[in-house]
């Protein structure tokens, strides 16, 4: 076998592999791209809390979640889900009295008292 013969051998070599890293390279972008299904889980969590737990006491915070399936690409499909995100406008404040008793000369005795109420919700793929 020539020198030259060799030469081009290693060339041939080269170009195959150079060809194949090509091609899976364009593989990968090509999939990379394309539209897939995606979960869009939305938490909602819900507070209340109150100024006086004695006399009206906070509830639990409630937590839910809600998934959605978004068929697009990535990009496309984040968001699509940050748009599903409802916004409560900040936390709502009641101030309202609540009988607590009677005086001496029976009375009624009020006391203020204020209650917030808090939505938030975010989505996420």
């Amino acid at each position: 076998m020539k020198f030259i013969d060799i030469i081009a051998k290693q060339k041939q070599i080269i170009m195959k592999k150079i060809l194949s890293l090509a091609v899976s390279c364009l593989m990968i972008a090509g999939m990379s791209s394309c539209t897939k299904e995606y979960n869009c889980t939305c938490t909602t969590t819900t507070t209340y809390t109150s100024s006086n737990e004695a006399l009206i006491p906070s509830s639990p915070v409630e937590v839910t979640a809600e998934t959605t399936v978004i068929t697009a690409k990535k990009s496309e499909s984040e968001d699509k889900c940050k748009m599903l995100a409802i916004d409560y406008g900040g936390p709502v404040s009641i101030t309202d009295s609540v009988p607590t008793g009677f005086d001496a000369n029976f009375n009624i005795i009020w006391e203020s008292i204020t209650q917030t109420f808090e939505t938030v919700e975010s989505c996420k793929i």
